[in-house]
């Protein structure tokens, strides 16, 4: 059995993440910069992530709870 730190799994390869992209204030996550692209571009996620944006790049180490896999 392994233990994870999850909080989010990525919504592209399904992977447990606790650091990566945040969309739409929690609508969307994904791992990796190529999981994000699998979905919008670059350009895309700098316009959500603008000024009043709720997209961002984050880690979420010390609000992740512990999980088992099974």
């Amino acid at each position: 059995m392994k233990t994870y730190l999850l909080l989010f799994q990525c919504d592209t390869c399904h992977k447990p993440t606790i650091e990566g992209y945040c969309i739409d204030d929690g609508a969307e996550h994904y791992c990796s910069d190529k999981c994000l692209h699998e979905q919008m571009t670059d350009e895309e996620f700098q316009e959500m992530s603008g000024e009043d944006g709720t997209s961002y790049i984050s880690n979420w180490y010390e609000d992740s709870m512990t999980y088992k896999s099974f």
